[in-house]
């Protein structure tokens, strides 16, 4: 290497310190102590840095500000102890979470964490997204097939993972590598849709039968707390005995929505009520941040002492402080499975005026239990057991709308396993074996006018059976969960 390349490698070197550098120090300032066991930067994180610096400065080769904006970045975010701590780049277009959280990308309808290799794990998929039927939740996209050659998301960064996921002009769709448990899909090809983002859809209600009302809220944003309240008018005027809160997959949000919406729930004057049901307190300070208390002017409803809050694994934060507010306060029962468990609270700092925001975690929230005491989730599990249900819930169990034919054999008996399941339900008969298999497609093939052809489960019968699949799954009454939550005896 000549004197030269050395003087221009050792000055990008120089130059990059005295960027990142400063830029550990401001967060440093602006976290504190509250992150103090110290931890060794991700390896990977540390390659792509080292790269990106070797490269410019031994070959001339650039990238584009926000790439290495991106990788400093990372580096930065893998200091902090903090498994909650995340990287946003939101160019006005399209907000990505691009480090260790959930990401959402409209255009092709789907919400997804990113692993340690920068593949998508899916946590949920929008049902008016082409998406649906084709790609299912813990499905794990791990490439792109683009100008006749596979594109795997190993080795890049999260940034340009999330540039190539992106519409472009004149490209109406997009062919993503999948990898479903062991296996790897041919390509599937996605199309890219204007997704209805109207915040209304944020908060629904449906009145179920005359004692029973269904309240759906998907998420904590900063508009959730007036439209609850919104919703709530019209359910009180309803007047129902029993009202069904649905929690699943809620990832939670702001506290000041948290405290709106409890306002609307809990009267201060209910029987177990102590005054203050929440409190988030400072990690760095040591003091209390802020508080909730119950409505002191809200009258107790007929639904009051019959709430039921449906829960699930993708239930987190604010949403999981709500349910265990209601819980106690109230003696709401819990339905569903386990929940995510993250009881603590966030900051967000934008990085200088530049597209990225950090958040990290700047403390815990406690609710308080029977005996007035705060505690986390962590310490009292009132969260963590699985309801036992006997109905057959059908998000377990996803009906895929495949592409190919499939020879009905012992081989795919386990491939067509929720096709199986379906087909049970569908009959309430059991199918123990091929024969069986075979006839139940038939009989649904001869009852939608498609033809069978033996031993064969065809891209036909698999798009039939797909679109009854989402007619069912989309029907509350089918719902197993609220099944169980309607046949819970009023108190």
């Amino acid at each position: 290497m000549n004197d030269e390349n050395i003087k221009m490698k050792n000055r990008i070197i120089a130059v990059a310190a005295l960027v990142l550098i400063p830029l550990l120090f401001g967060l440093g300032y602006l976290v504190g102590t509250i992150f103090t066991k110290p931890v060794q930067s991700n390896s990977q994180i540390e390659r792509q840095l080292q790269q990106i610096i070797e490269n410019e400065a031994m070959y001339g080769k650039t990238y584009e500000q926000e790439t290495i904006m991106h990788a400093k970045l990372l580096g930065m975010v893998s200091l902090l102890n903090d498994r909650y701590a995340q990287i946003t780049y939101d160019d006005g277009d399209t907000t990505s979470s691009i480090t260790r959280n959930q990401a959402e990308n409209r255009k092709i309808g789907i919400t997804f964490q990113f692993n340690s290799l920068n593949q998508l794990l899916v946590i949920s998929v929008d049902p008016n997204s082409d998406s649906l039927g084709k790609i299912f939740p813990n499905d794990l996209i791990i490439g792109v097939f683009s100008n006749l050659e596979r594109q795997y998301f190993q080795g890049k960064t999260q940034e340009e993972v999330t540039a190539l996921l992106k519409s472009k002009p004149g490209i109406d769709s997009i062919d993503l590598i999948i990898q479903r448990g062991n296996q790897i899909l041919t390509p599937i090809t996605i199309l890219y849709k204007e997704l209805n983002t109207d915040s209304s859809s944020i908060v629904s209600s449906k009145k179920i039968d005359d004692n029973t009302v269904y309240l759906k809220l998907k998420e904590f944003d900063e508009t959730a707390g007036e439209l609850f309240k919104r919703e709530m008018i019209q359910i009180n005027i309803d007047n129902p005995t029993k009202l069904i809160l649905d929690l699943r997959g809620n990832p939670g949000g702001y506290l000041s929505t948290l405290d709106k919406i409890v306002q609307e729930l809990v009267p201060l004057n209910s029987s177990k009520n102590f005054g203050t049901v929440f409190q988030a307190v400072h990690t760095k300070r040591k003091e209390v941040s802020s508080k909730i208390t119950g409505n002191g002017r809200l009258t107790p409803k007929n639904y009051t002492d019959n709430i039921v809050v449906l829960v699930d694994q993708n239930t987190a934060s604010a949403a999981e402080s709500l349910a265990s507010i209601l819980k106690i306060q109230l003696d709401a029962q819990i339905v569903g499975k386990k929940t995510f468990g993250k009881d603590i609270y966030q900051a967000t700092v934008r990085i200088g005026t530049s597209n990225y925001y950090v958040k990290y975690t700047e403390g815990n929230w406690f609710y308080a239990n029977e005996e007035g005491k705060f505690v986390t989730i962590g310490q009292e599990k009132i969260l963590d057991e699985d309801t036992v249900i006997n109905d057959f819930y059908l998000n377990d169990f996803p009906v895929l709308n495949r592409h190919k034919d499939i020879k009905v054999t012992l081989d795919t008996w386990i491939d067509l396993k929720n096709e199986r399941l379906f087909l049970e339900y569908l009959t309430n008969s059991k199918i123990e074996s091929l024969e069986e298999l075979n006839n139940q497609i038939k009989v649904f093939s001869d009852k939608n006018n498609i033809s069978y052809v033996t031993d064969t489960f065809t891209v036909k019968q698999s798009e039939a059976l797909f679109k009854e699949y989402i007619k069912r799954v989309s029907d509350l009454e089918n719902d197993a969960y609220i099944k169980y939550a309607l046949a819970l005896e009023l108190r």
